[in-house]
């Protein structure tokens, strides 16, 4: 037995204090240091009502042009002429065509933008507002909230980056861009990226073309639009987005998407496809054969009365670039579901028999128009029943 060693007279232990977490809180703009406050332009400051020379001077020291070839180099769609010191009255206020053009609502991150600025003042490490010139006129591409809000604090003049007229079509693929480029994977501005879309579309930047070589090359333009506004989205995103345009174009729905399962079961009871006493229909994605049987679980423990499941598998969205191609890759799921159970049998269960005469795979929701003549769009293609569903 281990003698249990005492400590040392006068020498007995504490108690530990305590930790006090005290969350980090950033520094106002009157907390700055000397060096710091020449970042800083203190617009809620009463006596500060422009932005001065020095302001000008600081920013464009401290912004490289370089770092941004999709806004200022050669990736950019618009020409970059210079960065200068614009007053409100030369600034178009009114013009609220091209801002309803590149957002479908109200800037969802105004109220912040508004306290930063009173909290933390105008930082000239950002990039500045955005403006294009036409004739003796300024008209904001980016930057039109922080404006607002500047001008709510009195300020009579802003520092700009100064872009040549262009078109509306390069106006619009900039801006959505420049509302997009600083966001996380996957939380890209999807309304305002299908708003932009469809005025590219309206105002025939991406103009229709007939027949089969037609979509294909509508289908490189669209993605092509895509890929400069936006390289956050994810695949289902962007694919969705070109079926959208394309229905547009063509005037005619190519393709059915359900993303994230959306209007699955919509589609079912408007073909007909209803539950009843004995007969429920289980919509299924069938990107993962692994959560398949998670539902059938669930499903038959929630509904033990019902006599026959019917599983019915779909695709959330399809690969814009080849949906029929990837449509047909499902005809062959039926098969790889057998095979995947009996290979599980075999491995955990001793080989015993695939018997499941309550569960069907009962068939597929076709998705694709082009096709309709093989796998009719408006019924579901049922598959053979196999020997464990008799």
């Amino acid at each position: 037995m281990s003698a249990q060693l005492k400590p040392l007279d006068g020498h007995e232990r504490k108690a530990e204090p305590t930790a006090t977490i005290v969350p980090f809180k950033q520094k106002t703009v009157k907390q700055l240091s000397p060096e710091e406050k020449r970042l800083v332009v203190d617009v809620a400051k009463d006596s500060v009502t422009r932005f001065d020379e020095k302001a000008l001077e600081t920013l464009i020291e401290l912004r490289s042009l370089d770092a941004y070839p999709r806004i200022y180099g050669s990736l950019s769609p618009l020409d970059y002429s210079h960065t200068q010191l614009v007053d409100l009255k030369d600034i178009d206020l009114d013009n609220v065509y091209f801002n309803q053009l590149v957002r479908a609502g109200v800037n969802p991150k105004g109220k912040n933008i508004s306290e930063d600025l009173k909290e933390n003042g105008y930082s000239l490490t950002e990039l500045p507002i955005m403006v294009m010139k036409r004739g003796n006129k300024y008209f904001p591409i980016d930057g039109r909230t922080r404006m607002e809000y500047l001008i709510g604090l009195g300020m009579k003049n802003f520092i700009v980056d100064v872009f040549e007229e262009a078109d509306t079509a390069s106006l619009v693929i900039f801006a959505v861009y420049l509302n997009n480029y600083k966001k996380e994977f996957g939380t890209a501005s999807y309304h305002d990226i299908q708003k932009a879309i469809m005025t590219l579309v309206e105002i025939k930047a991406i103009p229709f073309e007939d027949g089969s070589m037609g979509i294909t090359r509508m289908t490189d333009k669209i993605r092509d639009s895509l890929s400069f506004m936006s390289s956050k989205l994810t695949a289902n995103q962007t694919n969705d987005l070109i079926h959208d345009a394309l229905e547009k174009l063509i005037g005619v729905r190519q393709v059915i998407s359900f993303p994230q399962g959306k209007g699955v079961n919509g589609w079912l009871e408007e073909k007909g496809y209803v539950d009843n006493a004995e007969i429920m229909y289980v919509p299924v994605s069938t990107s993962f054969i692994g959560k398949l049987h998670t539902t059938m679980v669930h499903k038959v423990k929630e509904n033990p009365s019902i006599l026959e499941f019917r599983l019915v598998g779909y695709i959330g969205v399809l690969n814009a670039d080849n949906p029929a191609g990837d449509w047909k890759k499902n005809l062959g799921f039926k098969k790889e579901l057998i095979d995947f159970e009996n290979s599980l049998s075999n491995l955990r269960f001793g080989g015993v028999k695939r018997v499941s005469p309550k569960i069907k795979f009962h068939g597929l929701i076709p998705q694709v128009k082009e096709l309709e003549d093989k796998y009719p769009m408006d019924k579901l293609y049922v598959f053979p029943k196999d020997i464990a569903e008799a």
